[in-house]
């Protein structure tokens, strides 16, 4: 389970981290702010809407898809205090908690 301290958190697991990002995963947690991880997930934290927008951009400059008719990606999502903004199929939520679904801790 990763902790999800901030009112908005993109969310990524890092096997895709690790296929879409050409450098290691250090390199790409260093791209950010506010970052942190678990066994499976990256979360990159902000505070306001408006940071989600500048890390979904950054996201997609980088090379993880993001499709801006739909506002949605299978790569990665946003938590937000109000829930998931859209659903991925890698992602357990359970009472405002995230675990990557192949974590054995996961509520499934």
């Amino acid at each position: 389970m990763i902790e999800l301290t901030s009112s908005n958190n993109v969310i990524l697991p890092k096997h895709i981290v690790d296929d879409v990002f050409e450098g290691s995963l250090h390199s790409f947690i260093c791209q950010f702010e506010n970052v942190d991880e678990d066994k499976y997930l990256i979360t990159i934290r902000t505070k306001y809407a408006a940071g989600v927008d500048k890390i979904t951009r950054k996201l997609a400059e980088m090379g993880f898809s993001f499709d801006e008719a739909s506002n949605k990606s299978g790569q990665f999502t946003v938590f937000a205090k109000e829930g998931i903004w859209w659903e991925v199929p890698w992602l357990v939520e359970k009472n405002g908690d995230v675990w990557f679904i192949a974590d054995v801790e996961a509520p499934i």
